[in-house]
């Protein structure tokens, strides 16, 4: 079949969508004004999602070294990540050690939060990177005890649990259980294993009469358009239906056409999302030190996002170009 893409080489239309996928995570937390800005979002949840699933599907029937080599990956990244923030906190704090913090942070009840809801309070953000690295940690067990199947029956399961905490529930009025769902069980699981079941069922997907350009054109457009129209109608959402198909028919289009070809645009999506992620909070707080010395403008705040934005994206290809010139050296 035409179009087609052979899942053993690289994804290059994948890699832009991860670049995009990154760049609209940026403004879930330095948002446009108004509701442009909610809707904005809300719509871009769905690359959150739309990670998990890139991580599950490439993961698929690896040997246990890699995947090691991934969890040491998320480790490394983890580390540097609450570094960066801790002297984040201790030059918010007017370079003073901010004790009464640090002994929120060591409490019982935190730590019990950040181990099991991945919730933690040097930066709120994070949470995906603990989430992440649990699912690589669960899929190395259950591959060592050739168990990975058992992910398949949980996911659909776990992908009802999440539309239900995130999206049923605040449509009905029911607040207080949105920070039960940014953790490893409802939304890292179950769309870890989703990318993961799609690679396992790709021949039967690719063989599907579904499985055409046109099709999952309107899986895409239709989710993007609900998602919007979710957006409009009830704030808080988490992850709504919308955002759900949104993410799969944004991977799946990119199964299809795997192709597509922008240089810059790959090298952000396939080597510096990680570092976007990482360093976009503290770009943030960077960008409101500016603030204090611009008058402040309907003009400045709406390109706000987009300076932040430029700052992340700047210094994230900044540290990739450095490191590749690095390794090259000590070649």
């Amino acid at each position: 079949m035409s179009g087609i893409s052979n899942i053993r080489k690289r994804n290059h239309t994948l890699d832009i969508f991860k670049a995009f996928a990154a760049f609209f995570i940026v403004f879930i937390h330095s948002k446009f004004p108004g509701t442009f800005g909610e809707v904005i979002a809300s719509v871009a949840q769905s690359g959150v999602l739309l990670f998990f699933m890139i991580s599950g599907y490439y993961i698929y029937n690896a040997e246990s070294k890699k995947i090691v080599k991934s969890i040491k990956h998320i480790v490394h990244l983890i580390v540097i990540a609450y570094v960066l923030n801790i002297i984040r906190m201790f030059i918010q704090a007017g370079f003073t050690f901010p004790v009464d913090t640090f002994k929120s942070i060591l409490s019982v009840k935190h730590i019990l939060q950040f181990l099991v809801l991945n919730i933690s309070s040097i930066s709120g953000v994070l949470w995906f990177m603990l989430a992440l690295l649990y699912c690589y940690v669960i899929y190395y067990i259950l591959n060592k005890l050739k168990l990975t199947k058992l992910l398949y029956i949980v996911m659909p399961i776990l992908l009802i649990v999440n539309l239900v905490i995130g999206d049923l529930l605040v449509h009905i009025g029911v607040s207080g259980f949105a920070g039960f769902v940014r953790n490893f069980f409802v939304t890292g699981i179950p769309f870890f294993a989703l990318g993961n079941f799609i690679h396992h069922k790709y021949d039967k997907i690719s063989a599907s009469s579904l499985f055409k350009r046109n099709i999952l054109l309107i899986i895409v457009f239709g989710g993007l358009t609900f998602s919007v129209l979710e957006a409009l109608l009830t704030q808080g959402c988490q992850y709504t239906v919308g955002n759900v198909v949104f993410a799969i028919g944004l991977f799946m289009i990119s199964l299809y056409s795997p192709s597509v070809n922008n240089n810059a645009l790959e090298f952000i999506g396939g080597k510096c999302c990680f570092w976007i992620y990482i360093l976009h909070p503290i770009m943030i707080h960077i960008w409101n030190y500016i603030l204090c010395c611009i008058p402040d403008s309907t003009f400045v705040n709406w390109i706000s996002p987009l300076c932040v934005l430029a700052m992340t994206v700047a210094v994230s290809v900044s540290i990739e170009l450095i490191k590749n010139k690095l390794v090259k050296k000590t070649k």
